[in-house]
């Protein structure tokens, strides 16, 4: 009998050797094996894409400019290809099944214009990030990847279709994702929740409900476990440290430490270095 791979191994198998990346984004799945993904391939992590991130407001241009696209697929249904935000070509194909969108999937982390993508991201020729983007592809050769990508979710929800389902316990681990990747930045619930068309109260009430505690109270945990780390190191001010785990207010920063910790950042600090 014929055992399936799993999603995850096809796109490994068809990236290999190459720096393209393969994104998909699921509006309904199956919690089947077959249907897993890494986190990168879930929720759009690449280097340059994380390092566009990290730049100021540079999060919220990137799910900006995820929702239009996310938008455009679901109106339109069917593939398309653009540049996004950063200049970073995609050719973006929707999966759709009974005439309907139930999923997206991205090849991208490609560029054609060396010199104008340079430009338009203000960075040095010689910027180690450079060398992780797909340069110059066959435009032929990524539609095929696209489509076989597609393909083979097609194949898969026709074995599952059974188990098909509006993926909400998929939904609150790639919130946890998108929070363990990205803490350090601005990020919103109502942001991801536009994106993948969910009501941001229910999934606001579902986060709670499956995790205990809410999205602001996970996030700040991710946050504070970073300034442990940092304050335990003790090489950086305690402004820095609370800017570089995401939050933007000091006197917020002092006052959630010390509701978690009992004690201040500077306090917690001075422990590890006397």
């Amino acid at each position: 009998m014929f055992d399936y791979i799993t999603l995850q191994d096809l796109i490994d198998l068809i990236s290999k050797g190459s720096k393209i990346h393969i994104n998909v984004l699921f509006f309904d799945k199956s919690d089947d094996e077959y249907f897993y993904l890494h986190r990168k391939n879930e929720i759009h992590t690449a280097p340059f894409c994380d390092f566009s991130k990290r730049k100021e407001g540079g999060l919220k241009r990137c799910l900006k400019c995820k929702y239009f696209s996310v938008e455009k697929a679901l109106r339109e249904k069917k593939p398309f290809s653009g540049f996004c935000i950063n200049g970073i070509f995609e050719y973006v194909y929707p999966v759709v099944i009974d005439s309907r969108v139930v999923g997206i999937v991205y090849v991208g982390n490609i560029i054609f214009d060396d010199d104008k993508f340079i430009e338009k991201n203000c960075i040095d020729k010689t910027h180690p990030v450079l060398d992780t983007i797909e340069y110059n592809p066959d435009l032929a050769e990524i539609e095929k990847i696209a489509k076989l990508v597609e393909s083979y979710i097609h194949m898969l929800y026709e074995k599952y279709s059974e188990k098909l389902q509006k993926s909400h316990s998929g939904a609150v681990d790639m919130l946890k994702a998108y929070i363990d990747t990205y803490f350090s930045n601005d990020i919103r619930l109502s942001q991801i929740a536009k994106i993948y068309h969910f009501n941001e109260k229910y999934l606001g009430r579902l986060f709670i409900k499956q995790t205990g505690i809410s999205f602001k109270e996970y996030l700040n945990e991710k946050r504070l476990k970073n300034a442990c780390k940092l304050l335990k190191i003790g090489q950086e001010s305690i402004v820095n440290i609370a800017l570089k785990s995401g939050f933007n207010n000091v006197t917020y920063f002092n006052r959630v430490f010390k509701n978690k910790f009992g004690i201040t950042p500077k306090e917690y600090a001075a422990k590890y270095l006397n």
